[in-house]
């Protein structure tokens, strides 16, 4: 065995071991990907669902649309590198040591954060944003199905990507 091919396998042997810069770097890359899908899935008019101007006029409801998709953005891109680092703690308690795994557990963890949100986010849509609540942004719905019928699903997949994502890019950046 050459000394290289022994280093390869003591690192498989080892959990990751936490890397928050491989975190971030993982949680970014993820949230683009989550993009990517999302938008494909309006431009396919699969869904409805304007995520990035949602989440920017739930802050600023009376701004320019420009200003309500860049604050939106700025939101999701914040919220990506802190569930990366989340998902890392998550890989290194576990103990996951190999690239593989990693993204498993990662698309794992994605499924989970996508039915919780899905629960979540149309209740908080429709008793507390600004632009729901008067009429100007349609109602949620029950999972989201206010924004399309194959919304839950774009939403699903979009999240489990994002996990997996996550989980490989992570283990990529911290092996």
């Amino acid at each position: 065995m050459t000394d290289l091919a022994r280093i390869g396998s003591l690192l498989a042997a080892q959990a990751i071991g936490y890397a928050p810069g491989g975190a971030v770097l993982a949680g970014l890359t993820g949230g683009l990907v989550f993009l990517v899908i999302v938008w494909d899935a309006i431009l396919g008019r699969v869904t409805r669902v304007g995520y990035l101007y949602v989440l920017g006029a739930g802050i600023a409801p009376r701004t320019s649309r420009s200003t309500r998709y860049g604050l939106g953005l700025a939101i999701h891109t914040t919220l990506s590198a802190f569930f990366g680092l989340l998902y890392a703690g998550v890989l290194d308690w576990v103990g996951v040591s190999s690239l593989g795994d990693a993204a498993g557990l990662g698309f794992l963890i994605g499924l989970l954060q996508g039915a919780v949100s899905l629960v979540v986010a149309g209740w908080v849509l429709s008793r507390l944003h600004p632009l729901v609540r008067n009429g100007e942004l349609a109602m949620p719905g029950r999972a989201l199905t206010g924004y399309g019928r194959s919304t839950p699903v774009v939403w699903m997949i979009a999240h489990a990507a994002f996990g997996l994502t996550v989980g490989a890019v992570y283990a990529a950046a911290a092996l």
